[in-house]
């Protein structure tokens, strides 16, 4: 199971993230690992980094897509898809400041639904991954990033 964790960057960090992503990364590395013996260094810079997830709303997209998909169960904040045909089994935790996602594919379905009405940052910590949600597509069934330089 890979572990996402999705950021919703502010504005101004998100330009200069498009031009340098593994800068972003590695800040968001650092922060998460807690590398920084300064931790309200961290919770400065993460307020100068991040927008605050609304919540509600991602969680309402998600639950209006997926409300009949005999695959999906909600319990507060908390989506699951065990999808047997794509063979994808996904869980999504929404919290305000970062979205968790275990999936066991690189670009989970419900991603798709809400990288429509929101931009957000994702960051494998354990397998050094990271993408822009926009970038991300899957295309023919095959999962691709595709990197705008």
């Amino acid at each position: 199971m890979r572990h996402f964790y999705l950021f919703n960057i502010q504005k101004t960090m998100n330009l200069l993230g498009h031009f340098h992503p593994l800068e972003l990364f590695n800040t968001l590395e650092a922060i998460y690992y807690g590398k920084n013996s300064n931790i309200l260094c961290e919770e400065v810079l993460l307020k100068q980094l991040l927008n605050s997830i609304d919540v509600q709303a991602v969680d309402n997209d998600i639950y209006t897509y997926y409300a009949h998909n005999y695959f999906y169960t909600k319990y507060r904040h908390r989506h699951v898809i065990r999808d047997v045909f794509r063979h994808e089994t996904t869980i999504m935790e929404i919290h305000p400041s970062y979205i968790k996602v275990e999936t066991n594919v690189m670009i989970p379905k419900m991603l798709q639904i809400i990288k429509e009405s929101h931009t957000f940052f994702a960051c494998d910590f354990q397998n050094k991954d990271y993408y822009w949600l926009d970038e991300a597509r899957i295309i023919f069934g095959e999962e691709q990033i595709l990197y705008q330089r």
